[in-house]
């Protein structure tokens, strides 16, 4: 099963993290051929990007960042065998090695706070921060991109934007007349932890004689649809107290969700927001046939009940073995399932249907994973740093990804 898993979080990757608009493969045979034909070693794409004029200089970062202790944009002063730590030092090693340049960090703790820093600093003429790291919501990056204090990525030529380091999702979808001011991909270790998977307990699955291997097997085949999710969860609520009303305090159900999760799932597997012709505005893509049959049947099982404890409310549901599934984040793995008694499996989102060409995630805005550049940086500079930095990100960074987030999900298989 574990291997099921690992293949499972690749296809979460490939749906959300950085090539968003890419199929996502899970082949895993044996290539057996032998490739008889000698060439000549490829140039390192860190290598291409080296220029003498940046030595000497401080890549100073920002990291405006909510939740310090979870998601984590800095490493340590050494190595200590914390595989984000070590691999974040790593990389940071060697940029300064490679660029002859010294990495700077500051870190604001609370995204918004640090943002309008970051703001302040811009509209005073002062160029203290070459990029920042942070999230999109709650006044973070969103609120500085319509403050006019970032500068367009897509004048940056260093940056390789359509590039799988990047999120072509992001690129293809958010740029509005050419011009796009904040983005995500392999540049921050906390963008594996944004994409939006369904966990399911293992234990209760057993129990409901739902095969869970076979589950696991639909999905890596790409016919996890739906119509097969909403058969498994047919008939599974239970009023247990017999008040007549569905409570996350003492009912069962099979399925619980944060609200909002809903809205940024299911729907996106049809790409419900999409950029009009002239790439000028986003339009909301809900009328057509596909799209209004998948919302009437996502509909007629949900069921409306109080929460009043945020998103503690439906995970300890989960977690205390009183829903088969829940919906949430990859992070969910780490900072809130570490002590469930109960194991559990993990799976995307569904497709709309299998004439979906590859699965697609919802991204948390929340995660603090995404970055902006300040007009004031020196833009040839910051962007061949945030190039390469992305860059050895994808490399040497991502391939430890499920490690990364799930390390402790592993040692429980």
């Amino acid at each position: 099963m574990k291997r099921k898993l690992s293949l499972i979080l690749a296809l979460l990757l490939l749906a959300s993290a950085a090539s968003c608009g890419d199929a996502a493969s899970t082949d895993t045979g044996d290539d057996t051929t032998a490739d008889t034909t000698t060439s000549a070693p490829e140039t390192d794409y860190v290598d291409t990007l080296v220029n003498d004029a940046y030595k000497g200089k401080t890549l100073r970062i920002l990291d405006a960042n909510d939740y310090v202790n979870m998601h984590i944009n800095i490493p340590g002063e050494e190595q200590n065998g914390d595989i984000t730590n070590d691999a974040l030092y790593q990389r940071d090693r060697m940029m300064e090695e490679k660029f002859g340049i010294t990495v700077k960090y500051t870190q604001v703790s609370g995204a918004k706070a640090g943002c309008e820093q970051m703001n302040q600093a811009v509209l005073s003429g002062d160029d203290a921060y070459d990029y920042v790291i942070s999230c999109l919501l709650g006044g973070a990056l969103a609120n500085s991109a319509t403050s006019g204090t970032l500068a367009n990525l897509v004048d940056i030529e260093q940056l390789s934007l359509t590039e799988p380091w990047w999120s072509a999702h992001m690129y293809n979808t958010l740029r509005l007349k050419d011009k796009m001011y904040f983005i995500s991909g392999d540049i921050s270790t906390t963008t594996y932890q944004a994409s939006t998977v369904i966990y399911g307990n293992a234990r209760l699955l057993d129990e409901y004689k739902i095969d869970k291997e076979a589950l696991l097997d639909q999905a890596l085949a790409g016919k996890w649809t739906v119509d097969a999710y909403l058969a498994i969860l047919k008939d599974k609520d239970i009023d247990v107290d017999n008040d007549g009303k569905l409570s996350y305090q003492t009912d069962f159900m099979g399925v619980t969700n944060v609200s909002s999760l809903p809205n940024h799932s299911f729907p996106t597997n049809r790409r419900t927001v999409v950029l009009n012709k002239d790439k000028t505005n986003l339009e909301l893509n809900f009328s057509d046939e596909m799209t209004v049959n998948l919302l009437e049947k996502i509909s007629a099982y949900c069921v409306p009940y109080t929460n009043s404890e945020g998103n503690d409310g439906p995970i300890n549901m989960f977690k205390n073995g009183r829903a088969i599934f829940v919906t949430h984040q990859t992070e969910t793995a780490i900072n809130k399932l570490r002590d469930m008694k109960d194991d559990y499996i993990i799976l995307p989102l569904p497709k709309a249907d299998e004439s979906q060409e590859s699965y697609v995630s919802g991204f948390s805005g929340w995660c603090d994973c995404y970055v902006g550049v300040p007009k004031t940086a020196d833009l040839d500079f910051v962007g061949t740093m945030m190039e390469a930095m992305a860059y050895i990100g994808y490399r040497d960074i991502r391939p430890k990804a499920y490690e990364l987030v799930y390390a402790n999900k592993a040692a429980r298989d």
